[in-house]
């Protein structure tokens, strides 16, 4: 869709150049998942309560990251703009719950970390998955580095490491992945 659109504005070749880049890029990300999976087994594998905190186009990111942990490590999970953090859900943060920051916007950048400090501040233990260009020495999951309108692709990237998080969560609580209960296809169910 990305590549018709551009097509149609008349800007075709660098964006297939930039999605090849994904790609590639998308590819370093899965060889990477050992470092994943440490985190998902030291911070998630146990928790009771996990949260998901993003600003912009990470706040979408949250909603599915959420999704996809719960559906099968059975764990309350909550994804919402980190913007939101104030209204309620700051209340339900205890010492060592998990918050996730995703961060691939630079304008919402700082904001997400004052949110992540924020939680920090109430015993949370903060778990980053962020872009190089935006990255600290002290993030967890570093993606590769998106500027300008290449920041709308964060989504994409994000997506990896939050399917890999869920599936060790779910391997460390010795579910089955591949058959989670109580779930439908909704195109199957009426």
């Amino acid at each position: 869709q990305v590549i018709l659109a551009a097509a149609i504005a008349g800007g075709h070749s660098e964006l297939q150049e930039e999605l090849s880049r994904l790609a590639i890029d998308l590819q370093a990300e899965i060889d990477g998942k050992e470092k994943i999976k440490q985190i998902a087994d030291k911070y998630l594998v146990n928790a009771n309560r996990t949260f998901y905190i993003g600003r912009g186009a990470d706040a979408d990111s949250t909603l599915e990251a959420a999704l996809k942990l719960k559906e099968i490590s059975y764990t309350l999970v909550e994804g919402f703009a980190a913007g939101e953090l104030k209204h309620g859900t700051i209340s339900l943060i205890e010492q060592a719950t998990p918050i996730i920051g995703l961060i691939s916007q630079s304008k919402m950048a700082g904001l997400t970390r004052s949110n992540l400090e924020e939680t920090m501040a109430r015993g949370a233990k903060a778990v980053t998955i962020v872009t190089k260009n935006l990255a600290t020495k002290d993030d967890d999951i570093i993606l590769p580095a998106l500027t300008g309108e290449m920041e709308m692709f964060g989504p994409i990237l994000e997506a990896i490491p939050i399917q890999l998080l869920a599936y060790y969560t779910s391997l460390g609580r010795n579910l089955d992945v591949d058959h989670p209960r109580n779930l439908a296809k909704s195109v199957t169910v009426q």
